[in-house]
């Protein structure tokens, strides 16, 4: 749990820093947010989904090769 917040926290972070606006009147480029998750279990997706949608970015969702069995997860 806490490594999620951990995760949600620096994305926030990332997010702000990227729309942080420039100094001595000059014009702010439209940035571009990518938000990229891995979740094995779906929570973390919900929360990458909410995050592109506040920050205007696009969401990619990293799937792994081989994929996990659900009972390694619980």
């Amino acid at each position: 749990m806490n490594k999620g917040l951990l995760a949600l926290a620096a994305a926030v972070t990332i997010c702000f820093t990227a729309c942080a606006q420039k100094k001595d009147g000059q014009k702010q480029e439209a940035s571009k947010v990518l938000v990229a998750y891995f979740s094995a279990a779906g929570t973390t997706a919900r929360v990458a989904a909410d995050l592109a949608e506040v920050a205007e970015g696009k969401l990619c969702g990293i799937v792994p090769e081989t994929a996990y069995i659900r009972n390694i997860l619980l």
